[in-house]
């Protein structure tokens, strides 16, 4: 009977262990999937991108890449900036692209007064609004092309953005000037890069 009474006591405890080792597996495992939730959904406004290092994350600066129109009118100049960090990183990245920048061998491409209303990510698409002014350029095909390939090429540069979708006054446009198809979200340019 003390046999008996011994083996089940055993059973009992073998059984209870398993599960508490269970209950561990499943709490170790959640919070890193929520995590990568919240940083697919957050990264337009929300996390650290992954051109910031620890040392830059230290400092409360990020560095981003930001892509401007070069003075040939022919290609994208990459450019890293420094910024104070930002919760909304892709945010300041666009509105960097639309201040422009002081190097002699970039240009301006964004019509003056040109503004960006929002910028949201999802299913790893940015949805980047501007306001009308946008549409006030009076460049050609050229320029239409450096417009939106620096756009697209600088948000890619975060993690989670494979596309680009511009708006004008949170509505879809066929084109900005009449040349570039902008009825689907846009991918990468990387042929656009200046070497």
């Amino acid at each position: 009977m003390r046999h008996f009474l011994f083996c089940c006591g055993l059973f009992v405890c073998l059984l209870l262990t398993g599960c508490a080792n269970n209950n561990d597996l499943a709490t170790t495992t959640t919070p890193a999937a929520t995590t990568n939730t919240a940083q697919q959904s957050q990264l337009g406004g929300g996390t650290i991108p992954a051109t910031a290092n620890a040392e830059d994350t230290k400092h409360n600066s990020m560095q981003l890449t930001l892509y401007y129109a070069s003075s040939d009118g022919i290609h994208l100049v990459p450019e890293v900036r420094s910024f104070p960090m930002s919760e909304t990183p892709a945010r300041t990245a666009v509105e960097a692209l639309i201040d422009g920048t002081n190097k002699p061998q970039t240009t301006k491409v964004f019509p003056p007064g040109t503004k960006l209303r929002q910028l949201t990510i999802k299913d790893d698409i940015a949805l980047v609004d501007f306001n009308g002014t946008i549409l006030k350029g009076n460049g050609g095909s050229a320029t239409e092309t450096l417009l939106v390939t620096s756009i697209v090429n600088t948000l890619t540069e975060f993690p989670h953005i494979e596309k680009v979708r511009i708006l004008v006054d949170g509505k879809k446009v066929d084109t900005l000037y009449g040349h570039l198809d902008l009825t689907e979200p846009l991918s990468r340019s990387p042929g656009m890069i200046k070497k």
